[in-house]
């Protein structure tokens, strides 16, 4: 495995955050013995709900108590997985929920508050069961819900199957409320994590925990007085019906479930509320310790990942060769493939495919090979640089200027986070300006260097005879060199920590978690044939990426 090019990080020091967990509260909910019910109509069927409390109203209250108390944010996941797998629920809005679930999620991961273990053994249950309830293998999703029961014993269910039993004796509606709930308590404690960040080294050591327990008490609390069951009333049968008894607690109930709808609208405007204040407090220490970029902002992670998708795509478009304009160099392209040790020859039925993806993974060396000459080239005392100088000046500055301001703040003593941060937070502000101005000009040196080169290299292995599909690709090969400077000579500089570039050679194994590829059978039958797009990746050990390789793949031998 090689990389494209090597990033050392010399900039700020590893957190460990504790994760700070609510405790459990135990409540004693008695009721007094009703007196004696009054005898059965001999004409009335039975009500099907009373306003005595029945065994129906008490596993409902049991139900919500324990949806109220869960004291840790992996406990309701988990709630969610359960409720779902009662229900027949249309599968694009599960998916929709899902999706809200785990943005919540890297939101407490994000502000330090989950353990790696913890996300790591969520995230997979969620991957897992999102994967079983799109192919509706019950086997093995059933196997999922022992272990989801298995891990629910933490949070005070007990046994998983009575659980479950319960769940499923609730109306839709019912259920649908228990979901709600999941998701507005996760919401909650991300935006309660994101306040704690903010705060972390502002509050002594032993007074977090304290508010994050009056605010779980509050809201079990305000939850469990919206779901107290009146006491019991009288039966009155001179007065009421059995029908008319049904329709008064049906209504009741669903007055109940309304207010809980309302009183869950109301947590999310608390919790938007919160996250506003925290911004403003967070502009208030002038945004010192926080590394990422707004959701409008370019070099936010999600656009730049769809950047980076879409770079993907105008490669394939530009090396395509098949059709009958295209005639292909043989002899050239065997050599090309002995280049990167493809074991794929000429008259080979998939040639075309590995071709195409060879010649994406030759555009990224030569770009980068010129390039790197480009920026070799610019002598770094010269103060007078030509226009198309000044970004390789500002790169080459930088490179000297960061370590020396990192020395500066480990062998200066102090406690000021501005200097802490400081070559952080210049690293990626340079960086996000060379990103929205640098190279963007399609007459630049380096890009019209590289472009002419590239289009020769190019027809040595593939000559177009369409002259208008010629025209084409010099505009799409122009975008594509921008794009690639723009991205990774830019950037993912902007990003803290600074991404790995990883490229996969030929024989290497399969990994599906860093790699996206399509196997005609199990993964460990095949190795990589050619990667022809890096992996994008934050944490190789953890297997966290931005995006995963783009790799060709073929039998192993």
């Amino acid at each position: 495995m090689s990389r494209f090019s090597y990033y050392k990080n010399y900039y700020g020091r590893g957190f460990s955050y504790k994760n700070y967990n609510g405790r459990g509260y135990s409540y004693n909910y008695s009721r007094s013995k009703h007196p004696e019910a009054p005898p059965k109509l001999p004409e009335a069927p039975p009500p099907r709900y009373s306003n005595i409390p029945n065994e129906r109203e008490n596993n409902l209250l049991k139900l919500f108590r324990i949806f109220g108390s869960i004291p840790r944010w992996n406990g309701y996941p988990l709630l969610f997985i359960m409720v779902c797998n009662c229900d027949d629920q249309n599968d694009s809005e599960v998916m929709k929920q899902l999706a809200e679930i785990q943005e919540s999620i890297e939101e407490i991961n994000n502000n330090g508050g989950a353990s790696p273990y913890q996300l790591e053994s969520i995230k997979e249950i969620l991957n897992e069961y999102k994967k079983l309830r799109l192919t509706h293998d019950e086997k093995k999703k059933s196997k999922l819900i022992e272990n989801v029961g298995e891990e629910l014993r933490q949070h005070s269910v007990k046994d998983h199957k009575d659980f479950l039993e319960q769940l499923k004796n609730l109306t839709v509606q019912e259920r649908l409320v228990l979901r709600e709930i999941c998701i507005s308590r996760l919401v909650s404690f991300s935006d309660f994590a994101n306040y704690i960040n903010i705060y972390r080294d502002k509050i002594p050591d032993g007074q977090i925990q304290q508010p994050l327990d009056e605010i779980i008490t509050e809201q079990n609390d305000r939850f469990l007085k919206k779901r107290n069951i009146s006491g019991s009333t009288e039966y009155d049968e001179s007065k009421q019906s059995s029908r008319q008894i049904e329709m008064s607690c049906n209504k009741t109930l669903n007055n109940d479930i309304a207010k809980i709808l309302e009183e869950n609208k109301k947590l999310k405007h608390e919790a938007e509320n919160l996250k506003h204040e925290a911004a403003r407090h967070q502009a208030k220490l002038g945004n010192v310790v926080n590394f990422r970029w707004c959701d409008d902002d370019p070099n936010n992670s999600m656009q730049l990942i769809k950047d980076i998708e879409k770079l993907q795509s105008d490669l394939q478009s530009f090396t395509g060769v098949k059709g009958v304009n295209v005639q292909i160099n043989q002899e050239a392209v065997s050599e090309l493939f002995k280049r990167y040790n493809c074991s794929t020859k000429c008259d080979d039925k998939a040639m075309k495919v590995v071709l195409a993806a060879v010649l994406q993974r030759r555009i990224f060396d030569f770009i980068h090979e010129i390039s790197e000459n480009f920026l070799r080239r610019i002598p770094t005392t010269d103060t007078n640089l030509e226009d198309d100088h000044l970004e390789a000046g500002i790169i080459s500055r930088t490179g000297e200027l960061i370590p020396l301001i990192s020395r500066f703040s480990e062998f200066n003593t102090g406690n000021d986070e501005h200097t802490r941060v400081l070559p952080i937070k210049l690293r990626q502000q340079i960086y996000a300006a060379l990103s929205n101005r640098g190279f963007n000009n399609q007459n630049h040196q380096l890009v019209q260097q590289t472009l002419e080169g590239l289009i020769k290299e190019m027809e040595k292995y593939r000559k177009i005879e369409s002259q208008e599909k010629n025209k084409q690709n010099i505009t799409k090969a122009t975008l594509i060199i921008q794009q690639v400077l723009n991205i990774f000579c830019f950037r993912l500089n902007t990003q803290e920590p600074i991404p790995s570039i990883l490229f996969y050679e030929n024989g290497d194994p399969i990994d599906i978690e860093l790699m996206d590829c399509t196997c005609q059978g199990d993964v460990k039958d095949f190795v990589v044939e050619i990667c022809s797009f890096p992996a994008i990746v934050v944490n190789e050990y953890e297997k966290r990426v931005f995006t995963k390789a783009k790799v060709t793949v073929r039998p192993k031998i």
